[in-house]
Order: structure tokens, then C-alpha cells, then sequence
């Protein structure tokens, strides 16, 4: 009678425990699903927040890169147009691929060639307007010019100073070596200029040897042109 007394009444209140708390726990559930519906949506906004942010850096991004290829195209159209492959003065601009010390008697390798106009003994000038040497070998992209500065080259000149002629010989790595008598005028900054009509400085000079004993003095002359940093040149076909 126990034993089922008891089943009776723990199944009897079984069920009056259910009923009674199956509000409270429906609440509870709907609580706790309000709290994670709120803490996803917290959530996901905070995502959308981030992922905003991100999209915004990308975009900032993207714009900057536009705005550095826009101004390195802008740079290159400038170049093209005030030093064009072939401009109306029929000069011919062209990219140093390879200078010394990669090549061999200040000789340089440039990326215009006989398809571009270019033809043997064209003279290469930088772009400011100093010649600095010839081309020597041409190929159908790209041509080799030798450098006046090239070992034992020799180029005519005329000291400005005194206006004295004088026969530059090269020494290799931009640098040139005049004989000049003892008696002509020359000091460390003196300008030597081409021997042409439209002369042109074609190098500084940067010492001056003599010996008292010695009837000449020895000037060593540096090119404008740094052989080692040239970037562009420019040809006369």
C-alpha cells in the first residue's frame, strides 16, 4: 500500500511540478533565447562593424594604389612627351638596362635599337643636354654606347678657363685625364666643354698634379654624367 501510495503521489505531483513550473521554465527558455537572439545580433553587428572597416581599408587602399599608378603614369607620359621615343627634334630617349661596373669600359647597354631609329656612332647625351658618348654596336631593341670616359678613349675639348683645346683621355669609371703645360691656367672646378659649336660641359675638373720638376701637369677630369646611377640617356639617330 506504501509502495503505491508513494508511485501515486510522486506521480501525481510529477505532474503538478510540471505543470506548475513549465511556465517558469518556458520563461526561462524564452529568456535565454532573447539573451542569445540579442547576443547574435550584437554579434553579427559588430561583425558588419568589422567587416565594413576592413572593406573601408581595402578601399582606401585600392585608391591610394590608383593614385600611385596614376602619378607614375603621369610621370611616364611627361617623359614620353618632353623626351619621346622619337620627338620632333628627331632625338630618340632610351632606358639604361645595364651601366658599369656590370659592363666593361664605361660602356652602357640601352633598350632602343635599329627598330627605334637608332644607327652606329649615334651620339648619347643625358637628358639635360651633356654628351657623354657614342653608340657603337646596334642591335634591333637595344644598342651598346661607348662612353667617352671609356679607358684610353679620346675626345676633343676646350678648357674653359683659357679657352685652350685640349684631347680628353679616358681612365674608366667616369674620369678623364688631361696634359696640360705647366703654364696654362687651370684650377679644381674649371668646366670642360665639348668642341662642337653648341658646346656643352662634358666634365668638372677635380685635381691637378705637377712636380717642379715636370713641363706639364696632369688634370684629372670627372664626367657630368655619373656612369653608375645613369638611368636615361638620350640619342641623336
Amino acid at each position: 500500500m506504501i509502495f503505491v501510495f508513494g508511485a501515486l503521489f510522486f506521480s501525481f505531483s510529477r505532474g503538478l511540478m510540471v505543470n506548475i513550473f513549465s511556465p517558469l521554465w518556458k520563461g526561462e527558455n524564452a529568456v535565454a533565447v532573447g539573451f542569445r537572439n540579442l547576443a547574435t545580433f550584437f554579434k553579427s553587428k559588430n561583425s558588419l562593424i568589422e567587416e565594413n572597416q576592413i572593406l573601408r581599408d581595402k578601399l582606401a587602399s585600392s585608391e591610394l594604389a590608383n593614385i600611385s599608378l596614376q602619378t607614375i603614369s603621369d610621370a611616364e607620359n611627361s617623359l614620353l612627351t618632353n623626351f619621346g621615343r622619337v620627338s620632333p627634334n628627331k632625338f630618340i630617349t632610351a632606358a639604361v638596362l645595364v651601366h658599369p661596373p656590370q659592363t666593361p669600359y664605361d660602356s652602357l647597354i640601352i633598350d632602343a635599337g635599329a627598330v627605334d631609329g637608332v644607327s652606329l656612332d649615334a651620339e648619347v647625351s643625358l637628358p639635360e643636354g651633356p654628351k657623354i658618348g657614342t653608340v657603337t654596336e646596334v642591335f634591333s631593341h637595344s644598342s651598346r654606347a661607348k662612353l667617352y670616359s671609356s679607358n684610353g678613349e679620346e675626345t676633343n675639348a676646350v678648357l674653359e678657363r683659357s679657352e685652350v683645346p685640349v684631347t680628353l683621355v679616358g681612365r674608366g669609371g667616369g674620369n678623364f685625364e688631361i696634359a696640360l703645360p705647366r703654364d696654362v691656367a687651370v684650377e679644381i672646378g674649371d668646366k670642360i666643354l665639348s668642341a662642337n659649336l653648341a658646346s656643352t660641359v662634358i666634365g668638372i675638373v677635380g685635381d691637378v698634379e705637377m712636380k717642379p720638376t715636370d713641363s706639364f701637369k696632369k688634370v684629372i677630369v670627372r664626367s657630368v654624367a655619373n656612369v653608375y646611377t645613369l638611368r636615361f640617356v638620350v640619342l641623336v639617330p
